[in-house]
């Protein structure tokens, strides 16, 4: 299971860093201090927050400001997979919009 998963990850293309990071992440419930997710994924500072912000710029966390500390939370599978369905949707509808203009750049 570990593996598949990580395979996934991997797939919905998260780094090694990342998948890391979220896995540590869902094995826990609710929100965590980032320095905490950070120090078990044995990751320096700045690259366990460069990590966390491209978690959420992907839709896979959500990171909250607590006090003069971060924490942060896994989003649940089916919410990230309904996410990557949206995604898709729209890159389809560009595809289809820049095929038409292919076409009509043709007929001129």
């Amino acid at each position: 299971m570990y593996d598949r998963f990580r395979e996934l990850l991997k797939k919905s293309g998260l780094n090694d860093s990342e998948a890391k990071m979220f896995q540590a992440l869902s094995r826990v419930s609710g929100s965590v201090p980032l320095k905490d997710v950070i120090a078990e994924c044995r990751m320096t500072e700045f690259t366990g927050y460069r990590t966390a912000r491209r978690l959420a710029e992907k839709g896979f966390v959500e990171i909250a400001k607590v006090g003069a500390a971060k924490s942060i939370r896994a989003l649940s599978l089916d919410r990230i997979a309904r996410s990557v369905g949206r995604e898709q949707r729209k890159l389809r509808r560009l595809e289809l919009e820049l095929l038409d203009l292919v076409k009509a750049a043709d007929r001129e």
